[in-house]
């Protein structure tokens, strides 16, 4: 299913406009590719959208099990303090099927000590 899904070449991140833009093209081609792919293949187990910027997403997605249908909400936001656009292939703890391509969050800034760690 994943290799039917085309590469993702433009390496940007929402900082970088012009980019930006073409590299959300290229995730929607992706996501689309991959739902309908999943869909004839009848293996349907989620649903996802974004804001206009691309910079947050949320949606569904479920497992059936024993007749059993489990349900979880899907949320998370593409940083843009996030430079080149590089991603890490990251599953989703609510969703274990689920794997994204999601930046890994920033290293803490060492001044931003909380008072009472202080």
């Amino acid at each position: 299913a994943v290799a039917a899904v085309p590469l993702l070449r433009t390496a940007a991140g929402p900082r970088d406009r012009e980019r930006w833009a073409e590299r959300l093209k290229e995730e929607y081609r992706a996501l689309i590719q991959y739902v309908e792919h999943n869909k004839a293949s009848d293996n349907d187990w989620f649903r996802l959208e974004s804001n206009a910027e691309g910079t947050r997403w949320s949606g569904r997605c479920w497992h059936i099990h024993e007749l059993l249908k489990y349900e979880f909400a899907i949320e998370f936001e593409v940083s843009v303090a996030e430079g080149g656009g590089e991603k890490l292939l990251q599953p989703l703890p609510q969703c274990p099927q689920l794997s994204l391509c999601v930046p890994p969050p920033p290293p803490p800034d060492p001044g931003d000590v909380p008072q009472h760690c202080s």
